[in-house]
């Protein structure tokens, strides 16, 4: 709903974790270099469409999404929007996006459980 933190976690055995880390990398790499195929894409539309239904179920969920409309202006008419705004993203688009916001440069990692120098 705008810009703000975002994060990757992943349940991985411990002596996977080095691992997990160079893939996460490679995959924030390869948003930024590669453009998302259509059925990536159309995979996402349909959970980001088919999930904000889901959302509104609860009396929380309709004040967290109503907070966040608020918050960043979106309109009053955001929700009615949402479903043509999230299918008129292109794969180009998101590919400039994580080109200007992503980084497997700069980017904060923390572990929890069992880890050893490697």
């Amino acid at each position: 709903m705008g810009p703000e933190p975002w994060s990757i976690y992943a349940g991985v055995n411990p002596n996977n974790v080095d691992r997990a880390i160079d893939l996460i990398l490679a995959e924030v790499r390869r948003f930024r270099t590669e453009p998302v195929s259509d059925q990536e894409l159309a995979d996402a539309k349909a959970y980001l469409t088919g999930s904000l239904p889901l959302q509104l179920e609860t009396n929380e969920g309709v004040a967290n999404t109503l907070l966040q409309i608020h918050i960043y202006q979106l309109g009053d008419e955001f929700i009615a929007r949402y479903p043509a705004l999230i299918n008129a993203i292109t794969p180009a688009e998101i590919q400039a996006v994580a080109h200007k916001y992503l980084s497997d440069d700069i980017y904060a990692l923390s572990i929890a459980g069992p880890m050893t120098e490697s």
